[in-house]
C-alpha cells in the first residue's frame, strides 16, 4: 500500500480547516472529516511509528516531564565567625592614693583609680580581697592630657608588694608599657603566679606567707607629678608564717674597769654581752660576731673592731677579763695609730650579728676627761 507522508496528512488537515472556515458548501461535515482523519492515521500509524523522524521544533518552550525537572541544590551554608567572647576582668578600687589625681583608667570605679584582677575567678573576688593559692594584678591608667588609651602619657608603673607583718618589700617590678602587669606579660590577662608552682615563693625568691599585704603602685607620667595608689589585700593557701622569734639580747656591760661609768679619765673598757634566746641564754649563744665602733666628739669614727670571741671586748682579751685600754700607755692615741684622744663626748656602738641573719644595735655615750 502506498504510504502517505506526514506532510501530506498535515496539508490535508490544514486544507480542511481552511475550507470549513470559509464556509464552503462542498466541505464535508465535521464528523466526516474527523472520521476520515482518524481512519488515515489508523492506517499509517503501525508502519510509520518505526521510521518517522522527530517532529520539527516549534517556537513553544519544550515541556519536560515531572521526572526531568531539576531539583534546586540546597543553598550553601556560609560559615559565620563566632562572636568573640569579651574578656571580663573584675576591678576593685584602690584603698588610698596621693599625688597626681588626674591619672586614671577608663572605668568609673573610684573616679578611675582601681586595680584589675585578671584570671581571678569572679566568685573569688571579695572586698577586702583575698588571693587564694594564686595572684595576678594589673593597673589600667593613662594621662588624659595625652590620650584616653591605656598607657597614654605613662612612662612607667612600679609595683612594690609590702608584707604588712614585717614592713619589708618582698617583691618589686617596673613596667614601662601597657598592659601594666604585676608579673609582666603583653596580654590583657597578664601572668598568673600560682603559689604551688613556684614552691610558695615570689619571683625574686622571697617566701610567700599567709597574711596581710599592700601593693604600693607608683605611676610615673611622661610629664607632671607621680601618683601613688595603695591596694590592700590578704594571701591565703600559701605558707604558714613561722612563729615569731625572740628578740636578740645585747648589753654593754663595761665601760670602765669593772663598771659602766659614763665619765672616764684614764682608761676605757668596752665590753658587750649578747645571745640569741632561741638558741640559748649564755653569752655568745647564736651570735656570729659583734662590730664594735667608737665615734669621737666630731662624729667621726676613731676606732673599729670585729669581735667574734666571747666575751666581746673592744680591745681584746676576755678570758676572763677584757683588756683595759690605758690612755697614757698609748700616748693618748687610739689603737692602730689612730687619731689623738681628746676630751669630750664619745659614742660606743655595738652591732650584734646573729647566726640566723638578724642583727641588733646597742650603744651608750661616755665622756673622756683629764686629757692633757
Amino acid at each position: 500500500m502506498k504510504r502517505i507522508p506526514w506532510t501530506s496528512v498535515g496539508s490535508m488537515l490544514l486544507l480542511g480547516f481552511v475550507l470549513t472556515a470559509c464556509g464552503s458548501t462542498n466541505a464535508p461535515t465535521p464528523d466526516i472529516v474527523a472520521t476520515a482523519v482518524a481512519a488515515t492515521l489508523t492506517a499509517i500509524a503501525p508502519t510509520q511509528a518505526a521510521t518517522v523522524a522527530p517532529a520539527p521544533a516549534t517556537n513553544r518552550p519544550a515541556t519536560q516531564s515531572p521526572t526531568d525537572t531539576p531539583i534546586p541544590a540546597p543553598p550553601t551554608a556560609t560559615a559565620v565567625p563566632p562572636t568573640p567572647t569579651p574578656i571580663v576582668i573584675d576591678d576593685l578600687p584602690v584603698d588610698g592614693e596621693n599625688g597626681n589625681l588626674s591619672l586614671r583608667g577608663d572605668r568609673t570605679t573610684k573616679e578611675g583609680r582601681y586595680v584589675l584582677l585578671p584570671q581571678i575567678p569572679r566568685d573569688q573576688v571579695t572586698t577586702p580581697m583575698v588571693f587564694r593559692g594564686q595572684i595576678a594584678l594589673r593597673v589600667e591608667v593613662f594621662d588624659p592630657q595625652r590620650g584616653e588609651k591605656d598607657g597614654a602619657g605613662i612612662q612607667a608603673v612600679t609595683f612594690s608588694i609590702i608584707d604588712n607583718e614585717t614592713n619589708d618589700v618582698v617583691y618589686q617590678n617596673q613596667e614601662t608599657s601597657a598592659p601594666f602587669c604585676l608579673f609582666g606579660s603583653n596580654e590583657p590577662l597578664c601572668s598568673l603566679l600560682i603559689f604551688a608552682q613556684t614552691n610558695f615563693r615570689w619571683p625574686n625568691g622571697q617566701p610567700i606567707y599567709n597574711g596581710r599585704y599592700t601593693a604600693q603602685i607608683v605611676i610615673q607620667p611622661q610629664s607632671g607629678d607621680n601618683a601613688t595608689w595603695n591596694f590592700n589585700f590578704s594571701i591565703a593557701e600559701a605558707k604558714q608564717r613561722p612563729a615569731a622569734t625572740s628578740e636578740l639580747v645585747g648589753e654593754i656591760v663595761q665601760t670602765g674597769a669593772g663598771n659602766t661609768d659614763n665619765a672616764l679619765t684614764d682608761s676605757l673598757v668596752f665590753q658587750v654581752e649578747a645571745y640569741n634566746p632561741d638558741v640559748g641564754a649564755n653569752d655568745g649563744d647564736g651570735i656570729d660576731h659583734v662590730d664594735m665602733d667608737i665615734f669621737g666628739p666630731n662624729g667621726k669614727r676613731v676606732y673599729h673592731r670585729v669581735e667574734s670571741t666571747v666575751h666581746y671586748c673592744a680591745f681584746g682579751g676576755g678570758e676572763p677579763d677584757c683588756t683595759l685600754f690605758s690612755f697614757d700607755d698609748n700616748y693618748y692615741r687610739w689603737p692602730n695609730n689612730g687619731p689623738a684622744i681628746s676630751n669630750g663626748q664619745y659614742r660606743l656602738v655595738a652591732t650584734i650579728h646573729a647566726t640566723d641573719g638578724r642583727s641588733k644595735t646597742v650603744e651608750t655615750n661616755v665622756e673622756i676627761r683629764g686629757v692633757p
